[in-house]
């Protein structure tokens, strides 16, 4: 039985908690956006509430969300450092 994995956000990101638990995880690692973009929307309130929820039903241990691809925060560019901060 896996204890962590990275699961899908496809649909919501208040579906991933569920899914994190029934492939029997204890931890839950996310993408919140596009790895490959800089620019993304923010979090609906509503919808942050509903995934603190479906992650306290499902009762996982640690949730943590994986940053895009982009950053690099040693990139000799410093248009890309000041961006990756």
């Amino acid at each position: 039985m896996p204890i962590g994995a990275h699961m899908s956000i496809a649909g919501g990101v208040h579906r991933a908690p569920a899914r994190a638990a029934s492939a029997g995880c204890e931890a839950l690692q996310i993408f919140t956006r596009s790895n490959l973009r800089w620019d993304f929307p923010g979090l609906d309130p509503a919808q942050a509430r509903e995934f603190r929820l479906a992650v306290q039903h499902a009762r996982l241990q640690c949730v943590i969300a994986h940053c895009c691809y982009l950053v690099n925060l040693a990139s000799a560019d410093p248009a890309i450092r000041r961006r990756s901060y």
